[in-house]
Parts: structure tokens; C-alpha cells; sequence
């Protein structure tokens, strides 16, 4: 298993980012390379994304389902999938801290557990690639909320 983590900081009131980030209506389509999507309920959905890891490419079929924290600071998104013969778990933690009245920092952790061919690449070589797509989605989700707040 890996860990991933960051931070961004968008300018948008805390409970704003919170209601984002705890519907499945916005986080889905935030997700990159994604071909299809699904929301099945306010806190889940499915997708089909794009998976172009050195040799592998194809897509992987995921399930997702967000879990809005008690103290209204956050949630969690729990993922599963695959394809290909790969396996996918994520479980993520989404922290929503006020910086100011009109601006928030949106951190982020996720565990990361890859099973089949996929695993077998090398640590290197999946992480270049985890990386990227995890900052991919934060990139898009603080780009979604900017461009929101904008209009």
C-alpha cells in the first residue's frame, strides 16, 4: 500500500469546498481521463477511466462512495475497482480547513492498493503515475470550485 497526500488552497468559503467535496455530482467528474460516469446516489457513483500506466492501457471500471466527516471539516472517498486483471482500492481522507472568510485549503491523503500485472511494474514507475493522476483530480476539483465561484 501507498500514501499520497497534498494540499491546495482555493478561494472559496469553507462550507462551499464542503458541499463539494461531499457530493457525488461534483467529485465525479472531476476525476481525470474519465470516459464514463454514473451518479447513483448523492454520495456515490461509478466510472469508467482511462488507464495508461508503461505497458498497461485500457480502462478500469471503479465504484465510489464519499462519506461526509461529523464535523463537517471534510469527508472520505473510499474507491474500488479495476480492469484488465488489476485490482484498485483507495480509501482517502478530504480535510476542508477555513483560511479566511473567502478562501479554504482542501488537503488530501490516500492510501493506495494495487493488485495483478499492474503491481508487478515497479514502485517507480506506479507512483510517477499515482502522483500525477491524484494531482490531476485536486488540480480539477480546485479548477471546477475557482471556475464556480467565478461565475
Amino acid at each position: 500500500m501507498r500514501t499520497y497526500q497534498g494540499a491546495v488552497t482555493v478561494d472559496v468559503p469553507a462550507d462551499r469546498v464542503q458541499s463539494f467535496v461531499t457530493s457525488a455530482e461534483a467529485v465525479g467528474p472531476c476525476l481525470p481521463d474519465i470516459l464514463a460516469l454514473k451518479v447513483t446516489a448523492p454520495t456515490t457513483f461509478t466510472a469508467r477511466v482511462r488507464v495508461s500506466v508503461g505497458p498497461v492501457r485500457g480502462a478500469f471500471d471503479l465504484s465510489a462512495e464519499i462519506f461526509p466527516e461529523d464535523d463537517g471539516q471534510g469527508a472520505r472517498l473510499a474507491v474500488r475497482g479495476g480492469g484488465l486483471g488489476n485490482g484498485l482500492d483507495i480509501k482517502s481522507r478530504l480535510g476542508v480547513t477555513p483560511v479566511s472568510p473567502a478562501s479554504t485549503e482542501l488537503s488530501w491523503q490516500a492510501d493506495v492498493a494495487i493488485s495483478g500485472p499492474l503491481a508487478a511494474l515497479g514502485s517507480r514507475l506506479i507512483d510517477a503515475q499515482a502522483a500525477k493522476i491524484t494531482a490531476q483530480l485536486f488540480q480539477n476539483i480546485q479548477q471546477t470550485m475557482s471556475d464556480a465561484s467565478a461565475s
